[in-house]
């Protein structure tokens, strides 16, 4: 009996090493996430509108910073995780904000509020980050990810931001309550998405140029 009780003891060890990571991929009250007003502007107010806006969860084992950064990204300053291949994007890891006012959750969490982070092992240890985007833009990373376009998209006026890169984070294995992302200290604390208008393609300009000068000389000649 003994044997049996060890041989199970040993295989739910190995099943508990190998299982997904988990966190609790959501914010709370003293870790909201704003948005500005103008571009480059600070912060005029909390994210609201239920369903108004998306998050994507990023992680990596090794990496502490994002495109040589652990701080906030607003806006096009700086550089963000999925343009840097040090970072991973948690597979379905998506949130979107809630009713209350600068708070969101995880699309995909469990009835203990963990989500899974595919690739990371339960257990072991890794640094996140999270990137938030308005909803006009569309709800996926790749919709975004076009849009963005190198920091200079060419269509509509959206908002986009990413936190802080987080301290280490040992996740959770399945068992108990999953550590949390954020917090009024860290490991994640509150940040801004920042306003980006769209930038004119230079085929655009250049027909703006010339309707400009076909104006101009049409004043002349008709003086």
């Amino acid at each position: 009996m003994k044997k049996i009780l060890v041989a199970l003891a040993v295989v739910a060890s190995v099943g508990s090493s190998f299982a997904q990571g988990t966190v609790a991929f959501v914010n709370g009250t003293t870790s909201k996430v704003g948005t500005n007003s103008v571009v480059n502007g600070v912060s005029t107010g909390s994210i609201s509108g239920l369903g108004n806006y998306y998050f994507a969860l990023f992680y990596s084992a090794s990496a502490t910073k994002v495109g040589g950064s652990s701080a906030a990204v607003v806006g096009t300053n700086g550089t963000y995780a999925f343009n840097d291949a040090s970072w991973t994007f948690a597979p379905g890891a998506y949130g979107t904000n809630i009713a209350s006012a600068g708070r969101f959750s995880s699309v995909i969490s469990d009835a203990n509020g963990a989500t899974a982070v595919t690739g990371v092992a339960g257990g072991s240890v890794a640094q996140f980050t999270v990137i938030g985007w308005s909803a006009n833009i569309g709800s996926t990373l790749a919709a975004l990810q076009s849009w963005y376009n190198n920091g200079s998209p060419t269509t509509l006026t959206g908002w986009i931001g990413e936190s802080i890169v987080s301290s280490p984070i040992t996740t959770g294995a399945g068992v108990g309550l999953p550590p949390g992302l954020f917090g009024s200290t860290g490991p994640i604390t509150a940040f801004t998405l920042g306003q980006v208008v769209p930038t004119p393609e230079p085929s655009t300009m250049a027909l703006a140029g010339l309707g400009s000068a076909a104006l101009f000389l049409f004043r002349r000649r008709n003086k």
